[in-house]
């Protein structure tokens, strides 16, 4: 695989050049196990017969956009083991899907070995016992999808990956967890994401609306 990235400018070019691919954050919908969207809604935004939702005043929204730098600055603090690099407005892909794309929260490098992975932050609250165990012992889904979608667009120098959540639970407490997981092991997940991601471009290029999952 060839891998490449487009670096933008700003913010608005950077989300202007998102709109002709699946980025990662969106792959979960695309192949059907988002709790957040459907495939046909977001097939519906990619074939222009929808807006997405204006979500910038939402205050889940802000407070993760404020927090994701520190708490990235603060997983670094607790892991000198690796340095960081952070780009963004870079947008990578593989040469052969341009239309799968993934802008990393973080590039890290193991300093013992130099072996490169990628940082992904999230903030999420558990006001129910269900979504509580998402995260127990594991990481949602949805977000497990994306890391294996982010490995697969930047490409064979990245090796593991690395999930930073703040998490605040049903009592009010808030808590730092961290997740590691290494490219080898998760290889058969990324095979399969990434065949079915292309299955939904599929549907976008042929205007043909996803079918009904029962």
């Amino acid at each position: 695989m060839a891998t490449k990235f487009i670096e933008y400018a700003d913010r608005e070019l950077w989300l202007s050049g998102r709109k002709n691919s699946i980025g990662a954050s969106e792959v979960a919908a695309a192949i059907g196990i988002s709790p957040f969207m459907t495939p046909n809604e977001l097939w519906e935004i990619k074939t222009g017969r929808r807006e997405p939702k204006d979500l910038s005043t939402s205050s889940r929204v802000i407070f993760g956009q404020n927090a994701e730098g520190i708490i990235r600055d603060l997983y670094m603090l607790e892991h000198p083991e690796y340095t960081l690099e952070y780009h963004p407005y870079r947008v990578y892909y593989q040469e052969e899907t341009p239309f799968l794309t993934a802008t990393l929260d973080g590039e890290l490098t193991r300093v013992e070995d130099m072996v490169k992975g990628i940082y992904e932050g999230k903030t999420a609250e558990c006001t129910k016992k269900a979504q509580w165990e998402k995260w127990n012992g594991k990481v949602p889904d949805n977000y497990y999808v994306q890391l294996c979608h982010q490995l697969y667009c930047a490409g064979d120098a990245f090796q593991f990956s690395v999930l930073n959540a703040k998490i605040k639970a049903m009592n009010g407490d808030s808590s730092l967890r961290s997740y590691e997981f290494d490219r080898e092991q998760m290889q058969a997940d990324i095979n399969w994401i990434i065949e079915k991601a292309k299955e939904f471009w599929e549907l976008v290029v042929n205007d043909k609306r996803p079918p009904l999952r029962i």
